[in-house]
Order: structure tokens, then C-alpha cells, then sequence
């Protein structure tokens, strides 16, 4: 320790605290209006929804979510055209209230039909990304225990193994299994249920849809994401410091 004059000089200590690229598109999902329109946060890809948001909005794990029936009529829709998930390397993330436990292709998200799938799915309590064109699968143990609160559910891959985190917590890896790029370039994504069957549907409350297209965030950075259950704004990522 140095001292300048009479006045000790102290060290500045380390950053603790994580820093996260910004999301290349996020969805908050706190639209209420007379509007089919779900504005991105970053990205400028607004999505689209079933029905009007108004008739969707409901308390979100902080300010509003879009509530999902189980008949597959409430749901989202972004655009065909765009390139959402570009290589093998990406991670998404989302927050989900289920409505209950049980039921089998209760799909979170979903790519359009056509050349590629990129996928997550609710079965009972248990939850699985699927991947085509390869046909990866990572599957978790029962993780979604009880309806009617929140789970935050992260997906990463990094070129070479692919993991999915509930709540901040590393919960499956496929190891070899995260070399797949879907091929989703020119189809759209669904979120809330399948993209074509509506009978397979989250059933459900979602909130902030967050894809990092060329970022396989680590587990520190995934911690951050889920902020211990009150998810920090990430539209601009976060400082480290």
C-alpha cells in the first residue's frame, strides 16, 4: 500500500461483479394495449401476438407477461425473414409461470416448419430442447415442480456441448451435443406453442424473451441473467464492476 502525503493510498479492489453482452433480441413482454404488437427492446424486431396484448397481460415476474392458453390461441409470433440464431454458438433464455405440471408437448418456443427446428418443450415436469436439423436433444430431470410460480429457463451452446439452466442452476448438459446449427434462417419462431399445432401449448405465463445469437453465456453469466429470481433490465447487457 502507498501512502501520497499524509493520506494512505488503498488499492481498488477487483470487479465482482459480471459483466453480459447485450442480447442481440429481447422481448419484455409488458405490452398492454389494443395492439397485435410486441415491441422488442433491442433488436428491432418487433414481435407479433394472436390477439390483442391487452387480452394477454398479466402480472409478469416483474412489470407485465403475456399469459398463454392451452388451447394454443394466445401466443407469439416473430417474424419469418430474420436470422435469429445464426451458427452453433447461441444461447435464449425465457421465464415461465405454468399453469400446471402435467401434459406431454407443451411447447415454450418453437421454429416454424420447414428447414430446421429449433425447440423447447415442456413434458410433466420435465424439460427438453430439440434441435434439427441433427436431431440433439438435452433433456432435464423433473425441474418444473409446482404450477403457479415463476422458472426462469436458459439454454446455451457453445459449438460443443449444449446445457440448459433453471433458475440460475446448471440443471442438464448434453456434452457433444451442442454442435447444431438450426437452420431457422429464413423460418420465424413461435413462443407459447408449436408453430403449426396448436394443441401443443405452453399453458402458461411468459416473460422476457431473450435470444444472444454468436454468445454461449457462461454460468456466471447466466446467474446474473436470472438476478436470484428478479431479473435485472439487460436491454444494454450489464457493466461489470
Amino acid at each position: 500500500v502507498d501512502t501520497i502525503g499524509s493520506v494512505m493510498a488503498v488499492p481498488a479492489l477487483p470487479s465482482t461483479s459480471p459483466s453480459l453482452t447485450a442480447p442481440s433480441y429481447y422481448w419484455k413482454f409488458n405490452d398492454n394495449a389494443a395492439s397485435t404488437t410486441v415491441v422488442a427492446a433491442t433488436g428491432s424486431q418487433n414481435a407479433t401476438a394472436s390477439v390483442n396484448t391487452s387480452v394477454m397481460s398479466v402480472a409478469g415476474v416483474t412489470g407485465t407477461a403475456l399469459q398463454c392458453q392451452s388451447s394454443g390461441s394466445q401466443n407469439i409470433t416473430l417474424a419469418s425473414g430474420t436470422t435469429y440464431v445464426s451458427s452453433n454458438v447461441f444461447s435464449m433464455s425465457i421465464w415461465l409461470y405454468p399453469d400446471g405440471t402435467s401434459g406431454t408437448d407443451r411447447y415454450v418456443w418453437d421454429s416454424a416448419i420447414g428447414n430446421g427446428k429449433l425447440s423447447m418443450i415442456r413434458d410433466n415436469q420435465t424439460l427438453r430442447m430439440y434441435i434439427y436439423p441433427g436431431g440433439n436433444v438435452v433433456t432435464t430431470g423433473n425441474v418444473i415442480t409446482a404450477a403457479g410460480q415463476w422458472y426462469h429457463i436458459l439454454y446455451t451452446q457453445d459449438g460443443t456441448d449444449a446445457k440448459i439452466y433453471i433458475n440460475g442452476s446448471l440443471s442438464a448438459t448434453g456434452s457433444g451435443t451442442g454442435d447444431e446449427t438450426p437452420a431457422i434462417s429464413t423460418n420465424g419462431l413461435t413462443v407459447g406453442r408449436h408453430a403449426t399445432n396448436g394443441s401443443k401449448a405452453a399453458e402458461g405465463r411468459l416473460d422476457d424473451f431473450t435470444i444472444w445469437d454468436g454468445t454461449a453465456l457462461s454460468a456466471t453469466e447466466v446467474a446474473a441473467v436470472y438476478g436470484s429470481g428478479t431479473p435485472p433490465d439487460i436491454t444494454t447487457g450489464l457493466p461489470g464492476g
